[in-house]
């Protein structure tokens, strides 16, 4: 057997989870681009294709370009605040969002086995898509918006996480070139 993790799960690790999705993954990432977009040419295209609401001498181009950077910059930022609440209170207002007690992890050298209070499941590491590191836990994502979660308190040190990590990555793109 390659690594075995026992662990508590707790809300604060499904809460750091959905945090880390909604702010880290590749469709977060494009959507807070695609924002910063809209944001600056709607902050922008106003004064230049509205001239005639604006006085001659009022400078149109210079402030309504720094308005846009100042929008396209801060505004994701406070969406991402609020987004950060949101998820809070669903979690406070709905317990069922993720599974609680006692989870193992097995990691040998074909598979992977996950032991819950409800669940066991043995899975190919081809199930796996991508591992993602984040604050407070190592992701192993099955889809583009579900992973198993390894708190970083299951690790006995940071060598330990960075093997663990280096071992499902390689397995990963083994599973890859196998079935490609």
């Amino acid at each position: 057997m390659q690594f075995e993790f026992h662990y508590e799960m707790n809300e604060i690790d499904a809460y750091q989870f959905a945090c880390h999705h909604n702010f880290n993954s590749p469709n977060a990432k494009w959507a807070m681009l695609k924002m910063r977009l809209a944001v600056a040419l709607g902050l922008y295209l106003p004064g230049v294709l509205l001239p005639n609401l604006f006085p001659e001498e009022f400078p149109r181009a210079w402030f309504f370009g720094v308005l846009a950077v100042v929008g396209a910059i801060f505004f994701p930022q406070f969406y991402r605040l609020i987004n950060k609440m949101v998820i809070k209170a669903q979690g406070k207002a709905d317990r069922r969002l993720f599974h609680q007690g006692a989870f193992t992890y097995s990691f040998a050298e074909d598979s992977f086995t996950f032991l819950s209070p409800t669940t066991t499941a043995q899975n190919a590491y081809s199930a796996l898509e991508r591992v993602d590191i984040g604050k407070e836990a190592v992701y192993l994502y099955i889809n583009s918006t579900s992973a198993n979660i390894l708190p970083k308190r299951c690790f006995a040190d940071s060598a330990e996480q960075e093997r663990f990590v280096a071992f499902i990555r390689g397995k990963i793109e083994q599973s890859k070139t196998v079935s490609a």
